[in-house]
């Protein structure tokens, strides 16, 4: 209260570093009261730790991923059911202590899916779909090609408490879409950043077809700063740091003018503002 120090936490501090000169433990990252451009967050601050926190070794800049974006490249020998094949790629978040559902030509692996409601619980849970931008080569009769040529899934960051692959289902767009296959791109296979041939795995188990992706992982929120581009390059979203696009754009889709002033007068209307009217 009053000119009382707001008490935040040291490995705040050590992970920010000093704003402006990269030297934290993620470098360009901040806190999200930086993002509020006329809020001086670090004129009123009081560092404070514990015994554990202190005695524990932080890791060194750059240890982790922080971000990650898929990229994917030529689908391969991918079989065909209609005359004019069209596909496309869905990619959504997964974490691997999820079991994948069992194969079958039309069902969705969605885990985040709600049936009855129809709609995904949260806006990060949405699959996205991306088409082949080149008509596909066709490989024989029941086989076929397309170049994808690089489309990229957007950079989001690499939480790997809740996400710690991506999955990726490959589909024939007809009448009714047929399922191609699917596979993985995990965080910590030591090939991920690789642009290679990835095994499809298909419903009827015994396919040929391949497609060529990688994970282009970022260690820091600097590097991936170009990546992220505002739905509403607005005047008034904060576009300092790399966090602060993220939160207001692309998580919370709210302008900084509007999440940086007061709009509710206790706990329970901000949790409702940020959760139910969002």
């Amino acid at each position: 209260f009053g000119d009382a120090p707001i008490k935040v936490h040291q490995s705040v501090k050590d992970r920010m570093g000093t704003p402006g000169k990269l030297d934290g433990l993620v470098p360009g990252w901040v806190p999200p009261q930086m993002c509020c451009s006329d809020y001086e967050f670090l004129n009123n601050v009081e560092w404070v730790s514990n015994d554990a926190y202190d005695k524990a070794v932080q890791s060194p800049i750059g240890s982790f991923p922080q971000w990650a974006k898929v990229v994917l490249g030529k689908l391969e020998n991918a079989k065909i059911n209609g005359s004019q094949p069209k596909f496309y790629a869905r990619v959504q978040e997964w974490h691997s202590s999820k079991p994948l559902t069992p194969l079958t030509d039309r069902k969705w692996g969605d885990r985040t899916y709600d049936a009855e409601k129809d709609k995904y619980p949260q806006k990060e849970g949405v699959p996205t779909e991306f088409y082949c931008p080149s008509t596909p080569t066709l490989v024989g009769s029941d086989r076929g090609s397309c170049d994808f040529n690089g489309t990229f899934y957007p950079v989001l960051p690499a939480d790997t408490a809740s996400v710690d692959e991506f999955l990726i289902e490959v589909w024939e767009e007809n009448l009714h879409d047929d399922l191609v296959g699917r596979f993985v791109l995990k965080y910590d296979d030591p090939s991920v950043t690789e642009m290679m041939p990835r095994d499809i795995d298909d419903p009827d188990g015994a396919s040929n077809a391949v497609f060529w992706a990688k994970l282009d992982l970022y260690t820091d929120d600097h590097a991936v700063k170009e990546h992220l581009i505002p739905s509403d390059p607005s005047p008034l979203l904060n576009t300092t740091f790399t966090q602060c696009i993220h939160f207001f754009d692309l998580l919370l889709n709210k302008s900084e003018s509007e999440l940086c002033k007061p709009v509710v007068t206790n706990c329970e209307e901000f949790i409702n503002y940020l959760t139910v009217d969002s």
